[in-house]
């Protein structure tokens, strides 16, 4: 029987426990668990058997009472995490866009570069695009060294085939003048 309610004492002291709960105290000395309150209200009870006296205290606390701390924590929790992967997503555009820019500015000195024209190089803010780009640069500044390099030894070569071409006539003339003498 029911000895004492915080809520609503003089409509309930008095009465027998419900069935399912005097089954569960009559099975365990402690415990707890769902249960359902007198006025309908979802609730979790926890029980304990006092000692040689046999009585015992029940304790039941609205589910919505005990969870509603841990459903704001957890809201929180998730409303914490979208607010970091979208400010995560936001910084990963933001530097994804500042290291794309420079990468994407080698792209016309590649050109200019490729068509053996002089380049102009302004530095970024991208360290290695900056290593890339006086790469470039310096790679085109040998291969114009290279290239007239090339045109030096071809202009030396076509001088050397003349005055070849130049001594073997005068030796063919001077051959024909000494078969003829």
């Amino acid at each position: 029987h029911m000895i004492g309610r915080s809520f609503d004492p003089d409509r309930f002291v008095g009465q027998l426990a419900r069935p399912a709960f005097l089954a569960q105290m009559a099975a365990e000395s402690e415990g707890w668990g769902p249960g359902l309150s007198r006025e309908g209200v979802p609730l979790f009870n926890s029980f304990a058997h006092t000692g040689p006296g046999g009585w015992v205290i029940n304790v039941g606390i609205p589910r919505d009472v005990l969870l509603e701390p841990s459903r704001q924590s957890t809201w929180s929790l998730i409303l914490l995490g979208i607010a970091s992967v979208l400010i995560a997503i936001g910084l990963a555009i933001l530097i994804g866009k500042r290291i794309a820019a420079p990468i994407v500015g080698l792209v016309p000195l590649a050109e200019t570069l490729g068509h053996g024209e002089p380049a102009n190089f302004r530095p970024t803010t991208l360290a290695e695009a900056n290593t890339v780009a006086h790469s470039l640069v310096e790679a085109s500044e040998r291969l114009r060294r290279a290239a007239a390099e090339r045109q030096l030894a071809t202009d030396a070569l076509r001088d050397s085939e003349q005055r070849h071409r130049a001594l073997a006539g005068d030796l063919a003339r001077a051959a024909d003048e000494r078969t003829a003498l």
